[in-house]
């Protein structure tokens, strides 16, 4: 098996950023207040090739956006942010590109997941053939789905009707939602 210099030093580059974002993870487990933006800021330095918008940021963008969850069917299913369409984050490259768009000329494509980690991984894999279709920029939702919950912005549940839970993904990330109060782990309808 040959193995370039390039992918070994890429991978090992991968490895340093998810090594600075579990210990960054643990600086802000050890605390009394966690901080999305530690995790948030760790994700946009180990993703650069990529742009890490805020929620903000996303929410007074012109123009015309393309929103992907990056998020399994049951946090997809507890709310989701309106318009987005679900990609399975173990999805291959040939079968995310085939729920996109075809026609993405000039779109912003917009990846969230609950803190970014999904979402900017697989941001980063599809940006170049994404960019070959015409996008205008292909972007990661900067602390994802819990930043835009923690501004208190929208959520939709399947039936497309507003609701304020979100899901927590496990119980250490969910640390990172303002409200705790609103995560569930099971869809209201399934209650």
């Amino acid at each position: 098996m040959n193995i370039s210099k390039r992918s070994v030093i890429m991978s090992l580059g991968g490895l340093v950023a998810i090594g600075a974002l579990v210990i960054g993870a643990l600086n802000w487990q050890r605390s009394e207040r966690t901080n999305l933006e530690i995790v948030s800021a760790s994700l946009a330095a180990a993703h650069p090739q990529i742009a890490h918008w805020p929620a903000s940021q996303l929410a007074s963008a012109p123009g015309m956006i393309i929103l992907i969850d990056v998020r399994e069917a049951d946090e997809f299913a507890v709310s989701h942010l309106r318009g987005a369409v679900r990609l399975a984050p173990a999805a291959s490259p040939a079968d995310a590109l085939a729920a996109i768009p075809q026609d993405i000329s000039g779109a912003a494509v917009v990846f969230y997941c609950s803190v970014g980690a999904r979402s900017s991984a697989m941001a980063e894999k599809l940006r170049p053939a994404l960019m070959q279709r015409g996008a205008g920029a292909v972007v990661n939702l900067r602390g994802g789905i819990f930043a835009w919950h923690n501004d208190r912005r929208p959520l939709v549940a399947p039936d497309n009707k507003d609701t304020e839970w979100v899901h927590p993904y496990n119980a250490v990330w969910g640390k990172l939602v303002n409200r705790t109060e609103w995560t569930r782990s099971i869809p209201e309808a399934a209650r």
